[in-house]
């Protein structure tokens, strides 16, 4: 998801990445692809089960990735090309906002009856560990 999301700023001119060498392909370097992988998992991790803390969490999630962007726009590594606050902010917000309802319908408890069909098929392991790391 995270590289569609770089490629569609890519291709539509609001932002792309600069002086990643040889470590890329169609203009999106590999390493920040991994970056935010891991960033969301942490993020999908502490996610507040408290509704408005979620509303706060993603807005303030949403802020520390628009200063985060601004730091690697300083140091050469990423341009913004329409702006340095508003369209990232928005980007951001609306990538937090989305992840977090994707999440949130793709974590609902599952039945009793499906862990055999789950556990048969070995997705049972890993369902628990990637979508419910936090819970016992």
């Amino acid at each position: 998801m995270d590289g569609l999301i770089v490629l569609f700023l890519r291709l539509t001119g609001l932002f792309e990445y600069i002086n990643y060498g040889p470590f890329g392909f169609l203009g999106i370097p590999f390493f920040p692809l991994i970056a935010w992988t891991s960033y969301f998992l942490l993020y999908f991790y502490f996610l507040p089960s408290n509704k408005q803390w979620m509303y706060f969490y993603v807005l303030v999630a949403s802020l520390f990735s628009l200063m985060f962007s601004n730091v690697l726009e300083n140091l050469g590594i990423i341009i913004w090309h329409h702006g340095r606050i508003l369209i990232p902010f928005i980007t951001y917000f609306v990538w937090h906002c989305f992840s977090t309802w994707a999440f949130l319908k793709l974590s609902k408890p599952i039945k009793k009856s499906d862990l055999s069909t789950l556990f048969a098929e070995g997705r049972l392991i890993l369902y628990c560990n990637v979508l419910f790391p936090h819970r016992k």
